[in-house]
């Protein structure tokens, strides 16, 4: 998982992007990979160009057993 905990600077609080990602991550370590897909795709949509949603939604669809869409999120995403 990327980005499982939200840097903190200077006292400032995650944006929903972040908020959304880390319950993504959450549910994800829990096993529950349909719950955590629909928190990346929440943080995705928050933020199209979010390549840890991206990355993090494509490796809950692998999990999953949707393997088309795995490959979708996987194959477009810039995770350098």
């Amino acid at each position: 998982m990327r980005s499982m905990l939200s840097p903190r600077r200077c006292g400032s609080r995650p944006t929903i992007r972040r908020r959304l990602n880390n319950l993504g991550a959450a549910e994800y370590a829990q096993e529950k990979y349909g719950d955590a897909a629909k928190a990346f795709q929440q943080a995705a949509k928050a933020k199209p160009d979010f390549a840890d949603a991206e990355y993090n939604l494509g490796n809950a669809y692998l999990m999953s057993g949707k393997y088309t869409e795995a490959a979708e999120c996987l194959s477009t995403g810039d995770y350098a």
